[in-house]
């Protein structure tokens, strides 16, 4: 869950396409990146994007980006600066990643299925 809350900005310093989006390495200097672990997430511009790669002396990540969340969202696919936005604290890392905002309901994942770059539950 995230709170609306803008902790930093990031500066989207590199993209590489992928086959179904991008990849984009944000330099976040002011983003404290202490006990974010790759998996977790962060929001850009709202969008919910899971950390692949920590990396760097000064605070970066990679995340990547589906087609479809860059074909609805402005400011992902060009160097550029974003808010950013950790999520709420839960008691364990695994308790999931909902945004209050969007959920009217729950649900329980029975599987995933990896489909090219992205992971569909």
């Amino acid at each position: 869950m995230f709170s609306g809350i803008v902790a930093a900005t990031g500066r989207i310093a590199h993209l590489q396409p992928l086959e179904r989006g991008l990849r984009l390495t944000l330099a976040a200097p002011g983003l404290d990146l202490t006990g974010v672990a790759v998996g977790d997430s962060i929001a850009h511009e709202g969008v919910c994007l899971r950390v692949i790669e920590k990396a760097g002396v000064h605070p970066s990540y990679k995340v990547d980006v589906s087609r479809g969340s860059l074909d609805c969202t402005v400011g992902l696919d060009a160097p550029a600066v974003n808010p950013l936005e950790r999520r709420c604290a839960w008691p364990t890392a695994s308790a999931g990643t909902w945004s209050a905002a969007m959920s009217t309901a729950s649900a329980r994942v029975l599987n995933f299925t990896r489909i090219g770059e992205a992971t569909s539950w």
